[in-house]
């Protein structure tokens, strides 16, 4: 890919993006299951399809019953890492939350390399300790961008 599709991907990142990590409590294991991404959010279909040509994702339709129709992108777990590494150097607004990202990303590469043993991996706790820690501060960047009326 060059840089000037790179340059254009990251500025609609920058423009019309959220950047997002979702945590559940697993009940019987007592411990947090957590979802990262990027969503990618446009009322032109095309621009995400020219998007989702380069950088992969799941385009999803709108919602019927809303009332501006705008299509999105979801960019979900291990491919988060190489869209970011593609798109960091023309970043300008999303930095923060790109290095969060990926910082989280990298709390995964201890599960990966034990993903053929049997049964759920006991996760170190400074591990779990990250990704809390990455959780807490994308929400917080988050919510420092949102106008005081959302907050």
């Amino acid at each position: 890919m060059n840089n000037e599709i790179l340059s254009y991907i990251a500025g609609a990142v920058d423009i019309s993006s959220t950047f997002y990590i979702c945590r559940s409590l697993n009940k019987d294991l007592l411990v947090s299951r957590y979802q990262a991404g990027i969503q990618l959010t446009h009322n032109d279909r095309n621009v995400l399809l020219f998007i989702q040509d380069h950088i992969g994702g799941q385009l999803v339709a709108p919602r019927i019953n809303s009332s501006r129709a705008c299509w999105k992108i979801l960019v979900r777990n291990y491919q988060i890492s190489n869209l970011i590494n593609l798109i960091r150097p023309f970043l300008r607004v999303k930095i923060k939350h790109a290095d969060i990202l990926l910082t989280f990303r990298e709390t995964f590469h201890y599960q990966e390399k034990r993903k053929y043993t049997k049964g759920n991996p006991e996760i170190p706790q400074d591990i779990l300790d990250k990704r809390e820690e990455c959780y807490y501060e994308l929400q917080k960047l988050n919510n420092e961008n949102k106008p005081l009326s959302q907050r």
